[in-house]
């Protein structure tokens, strides 16, 4: 009995340090991609344009039919011959039998089979393209949410921190009122402090609340799903000389526009040229007849031949369809140069935030270093007496408000890393 309860004691702790276990940014990143309908989309998408890059879609291969038909009819017949004899039949009994297999191979259309090829193929890389834009896209807007959760739990951190601080300077002020070092408005006015630090705890831990409300939403998963965030925040490792890369998928999708747009283009010119085609096949008829010339009759064999087809006038269509697919050449080739402006300049002011960030971190960790130091040396002044309790308190307020800023610095430092990534192709990938 002892050891059943044991066991099932031992599985339900296993079973809620799973549920509670802390959710990593990898692990966040992975339930995204996992839950998004909209990422799904995307790639079904780009498995559709991979389905339709075959050499059979795009009229290499041969065609093979099979035909079979069964034809009944009774009629009647009064059929009067040139000799004078006459023929009259009631309910006259005709049946005729059909069968074949006929095989058509188009040998030459003016290259249009080649080009419509490497368009599917560019069509697919597009698409491929694309749904590396959503998934970077998908994992910015997690990482950004992760970060904001991570930023929101430091601050709530540092309220906490604030109000030990405040509990032991209590202590503090109660023993030097009882030794009659100080007056009781050091303790009232540090219960004060108390009070409102207990406040901004209760409304930050709704702010805790809200940035993990909205964490879940970026993971496509129930908002009251409950999560535990690891505490403290990575630092960022990108090199600020990072310059920009043509490769990156936002990029590739414009840039695979245009050699689509090329392809089509040299697809309509093929009309311009002749069609040349090959058949071959097998055919087998049989007839029975109860009136008529003939009772039954048999054929079957072989057949083969080329056609030549060449559309010499179409209403000036071939003409306006040229046209118009080399404007939509210049269309995707001019959007492309705009895209390419658009991206580097969103990257340079990426680059430019992310640099402004590194230093702006570093001022403010230097800050909360000294003002914790500052803190330190106050308290044992104002627990000597050589400080009055509103220097001290002040010295408490400057270590708040630096943890504060050093948090609010990592996030837009974090923030600026991950649009320099994503801007560059370079967000993590996982998932694909």
């Amino acid at each position: 009995m002892n050891r059943l309860f044991f066991v099932s004691f031992a599985l339900i702790g296993c079973f809620y340090s799973q549920a509670q276990a802390p959710l990593t940014k990898e692990r966040a990143i992975e339930i995204a991609l996992e839950n998004s309908n909209l990422l799904q989309i995307s790639k079904a998408q780009r498995n559709i344009a991979l389905n339709d890059a075959t050499l059979g879609n795009a009229g290499f291969l041969p065609t093979l039919n099979a035909t079979g038909s069964l034809m009944r009819a009774s009629n009647n017949q009064n059929a009067v011959f040139f000799n004078g004899n006459t023929q009259d039949r009631k309910n006259a009994q005709f049946m005729q039998w059909n069968a074949g297999i006929s095989a058509n191979w188009v040998i030459f259309n003016g290259m249009r089979r080649l080009n419509m090829y490497q368009r599917l193929r560019e069509t697919y890389d597009r698409a491929d393209a694309q749904t590396k834009v959503d998934i970077q896209n998908a994992v910015s807007r997690v990482c950004s949410s992760y970060y904001e959760a991570l930023r929101q739990q430091e601050i709530l951190q540092a309220f906490q921190n604030t109000l030990e601080i405040y509990q032991s300077r209590l202590q503090l002020a109660e023993t030097r009122v009882q030794v009659g070092m100080a007056s009781k408005s050091d303790v009232l006015l540090t219960k004060v402090d108390i009070n409102t630090q207990r406040s901004l705890l209760i409304r930050q831990k709704n702010n805790v609340e809200n940035a993990k409300l909205a964490l879940n939403s970026a993971l496509n998963q129930d908002p009251n799903t409950p999560l535990s965030i690891p505490s403290g925040s990575p630092i960022p490792q990108t090199d600020t000389n990072v310059v920009f890369s043509d490769l990156a998928p936002q990029l590739l999708v414009t840039q695979k526009s245009i050699g689509i747009a090329q392809r089509q283009y040299k697809e309509t010119n093929a009309a311009y040229l002749p069609i040349l085609s090959a058949n071959a096949g097998y055919n087998y008829t049989q007839q029975r007849s109860e009136a008529g010339q003939l009772l039954s009759n048999k054929s079957f064999g072989p057949t083969s031949g080329i056609t030549l087809s060449w559309f010499l006038f179409e209403g000036m269509n071939k003409n306006r369809l040229g046209k118009n697919a080399l404007l939509q050449v210049d269309i995707s080739r001019m959007l492309h140069e705009e895209n390419k402006r658009n991206q580097l300049l969103a990257f340079q002011q990426a680059h430019t935030r992310y640099k402004s960030a590194l230093q702006i971190l570093h001022i403010e960790t230097e800050s909360y270093g000294m003002a914790k130091e500052s803190n330190e040396i106050a308290k044992l002044r104002y627990q000597e007496g050589r400080m009055n309790i509103f220097e001290y308190r002040e010295t408490q307020r400057a270590l708040e408000e630096a943890n504060i800023r050093m948090a609010n610095a990592r996030y837009d430092a974090l923030i600026a890393e991950t649009e320099l990534k994503r801007l560059n192709g370079e967000v993590e990938m996982l998932g694909r």
